[in-house]
């Protein structure tokens, strides 16, 4: 594929997160097994996730971790991991299964629970990355993880009243998304740290703790940028990482407790 700059890319491969039980706050409104079969229009949740990701040109394959109940919703050309464990488990799983594939390179880890995600919300994200890469220096390495940010007024105003956690930067608050294009291999030989990171995800004060004392006076005092998060993290933890900002409020919406739930069944057509 050619971007607009003439630059041709290859498509990346999609890992989605499927293997969640549903035995949370969702399973007073839906008795699924998995949180990725719960139904919304009529439909299970999973089905509006992969439909963006064939949709989307950036996209090529796609692998799917989640129980054999999933083979339905999952095409012949696509694949379908068992799940073995907790979500860094699962996700190495996805990740050899897609080497195994032929699919090397980076690779999109979407979770299954983000159904109001668009084609233009993950294409922008994967232009913004393809940007960042190609105004670094020549001899920089590429980064070993993009993460999509989506600042709070963004946020609330398309989801006026939604619980979200927010981190406050410099130059204003911002919300993760739910998905990550990452380079796999990296995550498979530094395991041990990924737990860390996943482990203290929705805990930004949990997270600046492994990352010094520095870091939490300046961040409790949003001084940081999302420069300096990238710049900490690559001399704290060794991984280069890029924030990328997306103007799009679905990428930081999921669907983890039953007001969420209401809230995308009202958006794609009722239960």
């Amino acid at each position: 594929m050619t971007s607009s700059e003439g630059r041709v890319y290859s498509p990346v491969a999609a890992l989605v997160m499927a293997g969640a039980p549903n035995d949370g706050p969702l399973k007073e409104a839906d008795d699924a097994p998995y949180e990725a079969l719960i139904r919304i229009g009529g439909r299970p949740m999973i089905e509006y996730v992969l439909d963006v990701l064939r949709a989307a040109p950036s996209v090529g394959a796609v692998g799917v971790v989640g129980p054999a109940g999933l083979r339905g919703h999952v095409r012949q050309d696509e694949l379908l991991i068992e799940p073995g464990g907790a979500m860094l488990d699962n996700l190495e799983r996805g990740a050899r299964a897609l080497q195994a594939a032929g699919h090397t390179g980076h690779l999109l880890v979407v979770t299954s629970d983000i159904p109001l995600v668009t084609v233009e919300a993950l294409e922008l994200f994967l232009q913004r990355c393809r940007e960042r890469r190609a105004s670094a220096p020549p001899d920089a390495p590429e980064p070993d993880a993009y993460y999509p940010m989506v600042r709070r007024e963004t946020s609330e105003a398309r989801f006026p009243g939604v619980r979200r956690t927010y981190v406050g930067l410099r130059d204003g608050q911002f919300t993760g998304g739910n998905f990550v294009l990452l380079n796999p291999d990296m995550v498979l030989e530094r395991r041990y740290l990924f737990d860390r990171v996943v482990a203290l995800r929705k805990d930004p004060l949990g997270m600046a703790r492994i990352l010094g004392l520095g870091f939490i006076v300046n961040f409790l005092l949003r001084r940081l940028s999302a420069g300096d998060i990238e710049r900490i993290v690559r001399e704290k933890l060794g991984i280069h990482g890029a924030v990328i900002e997306v103007p799009h409020a679905e990428v930081g919406f999921d669907v983890d407790k039953p007001g969420d739930l209401a809230i995308a069944a009202a958006e794609l057509g009722g239960r």
